[in-house]
């Protein structure tokens, strides 16, 4: 987003600045909704998740009908250092599938009860790895879900997701030209006044919610053959 902007380097310097004054907000809101809200037991239970953020977005009413959880998500997606992830059980074989048991670090770092973490940025990869070819079929491994609600959010992929969140809401407001007068003017009048201390749900709307998170779970397996099958089709 930053290259878009008429002073690039002056604008990201200056959305560096606010977050450092904010840091200790920040970590105080990613620990809140990473163990108080909607937390469930599991290796990751220290790490928010894509859906903790959402909820903490609309806990701040940074999302709306003009700002919406998918226009979020993509934006959200496009930063290249947001698919930095932890490896749950669930994604231990894939990562053993890609890259072989001979290229798994003996000591990898602990995180998040032990799991442990691929780095984009190492240098143990092949050429061939590095051109994107793998030696598999493309449909292989299925591409990411954006949408993943489970996906585990680093404390600095929070940090980026709101500095993204400020790009999206304010995306057509004329008064805020740049990222950092967007990203300003989110903390100041969303974020600073409203997270922890507003509930956009109501306690009979969480006991609603889990019902019918119950439903989809149950269906989750057919629900995404249907969406693969018709988002196929032209």
């Amino acid at each position: 987003m930053i290259e878009f902007e008429a002073n690039p380097t002056e604008v990201e310097k200056e959305c560096q600045n606010i977050l450092l004054r904010h840091n200790s907000d920040l970590k105080t809101w990613y620990h809140y909704y990473s163990r108080k809200v909607e937390a469930q037991k599991s290796e990751e239970s220290f790490s928010m998740t894509l859906r903790q953020v959402w909820r903490f977005l609309r806990d701040c009413q940074v999302i709306d009908q003009d700002a919406t959880i998918a226009q979020f998500n993509r934006i959200y997606m496009q930063g290249s250092k947001n698919h930095y992830t932890l490896l749950g059980t669930g994604e231990v074989s894939k990562f053993n599938f890609m890259y072989g048991n001979g290229n798994k670090k003996s000591g990898t770092q602990a995180a998040g009860g032990g799991n442990s973490v691929l780095n984009n940025d190492s240098d143990d990869f092949s050429e061939e790895e590095e051109d994107g070819d793998l030696g598999m079929e493309n449909d292989e491994i299925e591409p990411e879900d954006i949408h993943n609600a489970s996906k585990v959010i680093l404390q600095r992929q929070f940090f980026e997701a709101l500095v993204r969140a400020a790009a999206v809401k304010y995306a057509n407001n004329s008064e805020l030209p740049s990222l950092s007068d967007k990203v300003e003017y989110l903390f100041k009048h969303k974020l600073a006044p409203l997270a922890t201390k507003n509930k956009a749900k109501s306690s009979e709307d969480d006991k609603n919610f889990k019902l019918a998170e119950t439903v989809f779970q149950q269906y989750e397996t057919q629900l995404r053959t249907v969406f693969r099958y018709f988002s196929k089709k032209n």
